[in-house]
């Protein structure tokens, strides 16, 4: 799973577009963040798509 969202957070950047990623466990969110492999990318992890909606103005 890691692999592809790495894989989908680069097809994006190449668009000129931001991930961000919603409803996941916080858990597994935490454990995201920790890995080496996201080190190195800037990916926006919410609990809610009603939370994502309230930070971007929509």
């Amino acid at each position: 799973m890691h692999q592809g969202i790495i894989k989908l957070y680069h097809l994006l950047s190449l668009m000129g577009t931001e991930l961000i990623i919603s409803g996941m466990k916080p858990e597994m969110t935490q454990n995201s963040i920790n890995m080496k492999k996201f080190s190195n990318i800037s990916i926006a992890f919410y609990s809610s798509v009603k939370e994502v909606l309230n930070i971007i103005g929509k």
